[in-house]
This record gives C-alpha cells, structure tokens and sequence, in this order.
C-alpha cells in the first residue's frame, strides 16, 4: 500500500507525456472553445473544427469531383506550460489559423485528447520576400497528372519503422477535397512553407495505377505560386527538376521543430470567420 502512495505521488509530480507519437504534421484548422481543465493534471483543452471528407461518397473520380468538404469538430489539447501558444488561441478563436500537431499513440495523462497542439500561427496575407515560387520533382504517377488551384489544408508524417506523408487539398475552382500522399522531401518541406500562405496557389498532382504503402494514388509533384503545375518549359531554360524519391523513410521526415519563423503579417477577414490578427506563437 505504501509503495503505492508513493508512486501516485511520483506521477503527479512528474510532468507527463504520450508514449509515442503515431504521426504529427500541420493544418489549417478554426478553434471554437478554448478552457483548462485538470484535477490531478492540468491542462487546457478546447475543440476545433477541421476541414474532411465522406470516403464512401458516390463521386466522379475521373474528373476529379471529389470529395464534397465537410467540417468535422474535435477535441485537442495544449500543454499548460505553453503560455504563449494558449494566449495565441485564446486571443484568436472563431479565426482561421495554421498549428503544427501530434497525435499520440497513447494519450498522455496531463492531457485529455490525444490530439496535442504545439505551435499556431497567423496564415500570410502575402508570400514571403525571397519564397521559392516554383518547386518541381519527377512525377510518381503514370496514369495521368493535372493542375490544381486550391490549397493544401493537412499535410502530416505517419508511422514509425517504415512512414508516409498523407495530406487533403482543396480544389477552388471544383469546390472538393481530395487526399493525397507525397514520396519525395523536397516537396513535402515546399508544401509545408506554402501551406503557411494564405491565398490559393497552383500545384500539380499526379496519379499512380498502386500505392504502394501509401494510402493514396494521387501524389503531388509541383508548387507554382505563378501559373498552372505541367506547364512545359520554353525552350533553352534549364531543367531544375528534382529527382523523386521510391517510398520516404523516416530520416525523410519533414521538419516540424520550434524553430519555425513565425508568421507576422496580419490576416483579414475569411470568408467564414476573421482570421487570426497577430502570431503570438
């Protein structure tokens, strides 16, 4: 009995986290409701309304007509030791913003989601001095590749021994979502910079006949902020196409430390709700 009082004291002095972490990743995400919570732990919980899709919806496939977006509210969670960040939350909710994420294994016990935010910050009204505008690999996909004006709204590392980056994009101009795996690092670092900017942008999508490890077909393989993805090159430029990678490893995971620059143009007001004025993250 006494060996374990003393261990129940132990844990609720220690600072607790999940086991693991089955992937983690970025999204464009709006929080609803944002308040602490804890007995024994405390922590500060809320929910947020991310965007989704109904995979068994009835669709045109072939012109790419889908999947009707949808919003699906879930519940996250902020360690209490992150002031900045649950100012930046609290100060910002109902507004669109872009958080870097974990999704643990096993929930933690000073936390009760397992759904953990790390980081949010304010989209950029305009496109960074000095942003990469075009970004090109080698197309995965035999099938067929297409352009897209839209925006990705979820790109996430899955996995642990052997992983893959699966992420949703948004079709402006079809108004559908759609998933998509990515196989090469240089473009999956290119698509977490551009998924800070807050206009819609041009990227290309290719489709493979199998997906191999990955959960989807479609795969991305350019970022274009200055016209369609596909287009051919005039003739004498050079080729700056990056050569593809077979399947990503987990030495391949894009960086999502806290080192990341924050965002510090002031957004305007969205479409559905008013954006986040200031990065206090």
């Amino acid at each position: 009995m006494k060996s374990c009082i003393i261990s129940i004291l132990i844990l609720a002095s220690a600072h607790l986290h999940a086991l693991g972490t089955y992937s983690e990743g970025w999204a464009i995400i709006v929080p609803t409701k944002l308040e602490q919570s804890g007995i024994l732990f405390n922590s500060y919980e809320g929910m947020l309304d991310i965007v989704h899709y109904d995979r068994n919806e009835s669709c045109d496939e072939a012109n790419d007509a889908c999947y009707t977006p949808k919003s699906k509210s879930i519940p996250f969670s902020i360690d209490d030791t992150s002031t900045k960040l649950i100012n930046f939350v609290q100060k910002n909710l109902n507004r669109e913003m872009i958080i870097n994420y974990r999704i643990h294994r096993v929930k933690a016990m000073d936390l009760s989601s397992d759904f953990e935010i790390t980081q949010a910050f304010a989209l950029a009204q305009a496109v960074p001095e000095n942003f990469q505008r075009q970004v090109t690999v080698d197309k995965t996909g035999k099938k067929r590749s297409f352009s897209v004006f839209g925006k990705i709204l979820m790109l996430e590392y899955r996995g642990r021994a052997v992983g893959s980056w699966e992420g949703i994009y948004y079709d402006k101009q079809k108004d559908r979502v759609h998933p998509f795996s990515i196989t090469n690092e240089t473009i999956a670092k290119q698509v977490l910079e551009v998924m800070k900017i807050k206009n819609p942008y041009y990227f290309g999508v290719t489709v493979a006949y199998v997906t191999g490890i990955r959960d989807s077909a479609y795969d991305i393989f350019e970022i274009n902020l200055d016209g369609p993805a596909g287009a051919p090159k005039p003739s004498g430029e050079p080729d700056k196409t990056v050569p593809a990678k077979a399947e990503p490893t987990d030495a391949d995971k894009p960086k999502t430390d806290q080192k990341t620059e924050p965002i510090k143009e002031t957004p305007k007001e969205p479409s559905k709700s008013e954006p986040a004025k200031e990065q206090k993250a």
